[in-house]
């Protein structure tokens, strides 16, 4: 039997297997990741109602690096291919507020060398801004997005004033702008000014809600928007005031939003546990959503899982 005739996915295999062998790499200790990212990789060449991209070369390095770099446990690797599957996009909400210079925040720190299954070791760095461990969030999730082609987009809640528009997008066009993608996203996110002392979460979530809600038909039934709310957590008026009317407008758009195909993620980097008590309480109220407040606990558990 030749190679032309197998089924695409076993080709890919094929082709993985030769490039590793080739550099000298016994691949039978690469079983599991590569029936992993063969998955993967069909999951997208079968999605045709999508019309996604032809991204074959990108899904290529992915799985090279992927490969090379990532030891998992098999349970874990089964909680990502299910993610995967259902994840039709993100959207990431970004607070650029004034409220984000706030030093209360951590950050993990990768030792190198090692994996999941050897002991990787990781640490903790406390008290750097909030904007610095937005930043180092969106730095490795956009890495994987770029690597496994996630369409994301990127809202940010204030206008910067800093030039750049306050909506921009990864792997939603050609394969080819991803680079350039990625070096606009790094580049706004370094030069945000953090000028505003409003917080417009309720307004962003609201115009959310109206795009998702005129792009419904076109998600296919049992996949879902990753809607990722990265915020300290205060919603404020145009004016940087907070009230109970304030917070009222801003759940009752939360619920409007849940009721939609999105699975929502409260990613907050606050070390104010008065907010985070509010969020925790609330997490039970609103359809799909999760509550991510601490994230040095949460890491050391699954930071594959947002």
């Amino acid at each position: 039997m030749s190679a032309s005739s197998l089924h695409p996915s076993f080709m890919t295999m094929i082709e993985i297997r030769q490039e590793l062998e080739s550099l000298g790499v016994k691949t039978d200790s690469f079983i599991e990741k590569i029936e992993f990212i063969d998955a993967l990789l069909s999951t997208r060449h079968s999605s045709t109602k999508t019309k996604l991209p032809s991204v074959s070369s990108l899904q290529k390095a992915a799985v090279q690096e992927l490969l090379a770099s990532l030891k998992l446990p098999r349970g874990l690797i089964s909680s990502v291919m299910e993610r995967y599957n259902t994840c039709h996009s993100m959207i990431w909400l970004l607070d650029n507020s004034s409220r984000m210079k706030v030093h209360d925040s951590n950050i993990v720190k990768h030792m190198h060398g090692g994996g999941y299954d050897a002991g990787m070791e990781i640490s903790c760095v406390d008290n750097v801004s909030r904007w610095h461990e937005l930043r180092d969030c969106i730095s490795v999730h956009s890495h994987m997005a770029s690597k496994c082609f996630i369409r994301t987009n990127y809202w940010l809640v204030n206008d910067d004033n800093n030039g750049d528009d306050t909506k921009f997008m990864l792997c939603c066009g050609n394969p080819q702008n991803v680079h350039d993608e990625m070096s606009h996203l790094k580049s706004v996110l370094k030069r945000a000014t953090l000028s505003h002392a409003h917080c417009l979460l309720t307004e962003q979530l609201s115009n959310l809600e109206k795009m998702i809600a005129k792009m419904i038909t076109k998600i296919p039934l049992g996949q879902t928007i990753t809607v990722v709310i990265f915020t300290q957590g205060v919603p404020t008026d145009k004016k940087g005031g907070t009230s109970r009317d304030i917070q009222h407008d801003y759940w009752n758009a939360m619920k409007k939003l849940s009721k939609l195909p999105v699975k929502i993620v409260m990613r907050l980097c606050t070390g104010d546990e008065s907010v985070c008590d509010v969020y925790n309480k609330r997490d039970a109220r609103v359809d799909n959503m999760d509550v991510l407040d601490d994230y040095w606990g949460e890491v050391r558990l699954d930071i594959l899982s947002y």
